[in-house]
């Protein structure tokens, strides 16, 4: 074999490296935002079955009739694990949309891409919003419960002083 033979031969294969290297690159570039739109439309669904269900509770709670002295949440364990949970998804909605933007900053991304991914991100942040808003409601009817149950000994206060005024006397 000649040298020039040889330098052919070597610069055909250092090529086809390089194709075979930048095709691997491409389908993995490709690989990874299949499975960022399926990670966001697992994201929507499992949020939105959590909406249902936080939802189901809210009405629960709303529909139990107040009996004074009978709390559904006496020592705040609700209100606290409700409050760390919105607080929890909040910070996700927070990543979330930080990530989206991310989208239209990445030259590497085709428009197509960057549809497709926008197109996956939106649902799954509406659906993480939805279910820190009916978190923050369940709250909300837990609290409202649990006041209208606590007994007031007849005492009606008319204005902001007067009840605190009320709750100073009876310590």
């Amino acid at each position: 074999m000649t040298a020039q033979a040889s330098a052919e031969i070597s610069t055909s294969e250092s090529i086809v490296g390089v194709v075979n290297g930048a095709d691997a690159a491409t389908l993995g570039f490709l690989k990874a935002i299949d499975s960022t739109v399926e990670a966001m439309c697992g994201i929507e669904k499992i949020m939105s079955g959590f909406t249902s269900v936080v939802e189901a509770a809210r009405e629960s709670v709303e529909a139990k009739p107040v009996v004074l002295d009978q709390y559904i949440d006496a020592d705040d364990k609700a209100i606290d694990a409700t409050m760390s949970l919105a607080s929890n998804l909040k910070d996700f909605l927070t990543m979330l949309v930080s990530k989206r933007s991310a989208i239209d900053k990445d030259n590497r991304l085709k428009e197509d891409h960057s549809e497709a991914l926008h197109d996956a991100y939106g649902p799954a942040i509406d659906a993480v919003a939805e279910l820190i808003e009916t978190v923050d409601d369940l709250r909300r009817a837990i609290i409202k419960h649990d006041l209208a149950a606590e007994p007031r000994d007849g005492v009606v206060c008319e204005s902001v002083d007067e009840l605190i005024t009320s709750l100073r006397s009876d310590v």
